[in-house]
């Protein structure tokens, strides 16, 4: 689903032609209050809360549609989960593109965008549980010797694709607040990448894998003027 939304994006890129306006404060800055969801919940030990930073770019706008580009810095910092003996961390840097759409409303546009993450997390702690959790599931490729899973880095750390939708809403001047939902594809080792150093169980284990990051993002954005 995530690759034919990427599809039509591009197809609708294309039609913007050359009917389009320029936008007048094209650029803006953001910084992002995050709410995590379901996998990132459980990733961040039951913590709700992380932050980031988006720049982006509005290119054209008309009657109906625009056409905007972002990148963005995601940090996400976990409490200690004690179902699988684990504190875990995770950044990620990504760019996207957004269909902005105008409503009867001044300063209010809803949007659909697709991008791309790379995702760099980490396990701050050892984890004695998955480590048995691990020789119990690969018995031929462990033993379990009382030896604790080490901390150390994810190796699923490849671009991945994910959406968001939202609204945006100009408060005051250059000052502008959007709400979107995201929804993006991290950690699958368990189906996809059975790596013997890291895997520890075929079957989901919540909050170590899959994790498919969601998040809830409050962003504040100023928007700048352009000058040629």
């Amino acid at each position: 689903m995530i690759k034919k939304l990427c599809t039509l994006c591009i197809l609708g890129t294309a039609s913007l032609g050359l009917i389009a306006q320029d936008v007048e404060k094209p650029l803006y800055l953001g910084a992002t209050m995050g709410f995590s969801q379901a996998d990132l919940r459980a990733y961040q030990g039951g913590k709700t809360t992380g932050h980031g930073f988006e720049m982006g770019y509005d290119f054209r706008q008309d009657e109906f549609v625009g056409l905007r580009l972002f990148g963005r810095y995601t940090r996400w910092s976990g409490d200690y989960n004690e179902a699988i003996e684990l504190q875990q961390n995770l950044m990620s840097w990504g760019v996207g593109i957004d269909f902005t759409f105008q409503t009867p409303v001044a300063g209010l546009k809803p949007y659909l965008g697709v991008g791309y993450m790379w995702w760099d997390g980490r396990r701050d702690t050892e984890s004695d549980y998955l480590a048995q959790l691990r020789a119990t599931n690969y018995p031929n490729d462990f033993k379990y010797d009382g030896t604790p899973l080490p901390p150390g880095p994810h190796p699923e750390g490849k671009a991945k694709l994910g959406l968001r939708f939202g609204v945006n809403y100009n408060v005051w001047k250059d000052l502008s607040v959007s709400l979107d939902y995201n929804l993006y594809t991290w950690k699958n080792d368990s189906q996809s990448s059975p790596r013997r150093d890291v895997l520890v169980s075929p079957h989901k284990v919540a909050g170590y894998n899959r994790v498919f990051p969601a998040w809830i993002g409050l962003t504040v954005k100023y928007q700048f003027e352009m000058p040629y």
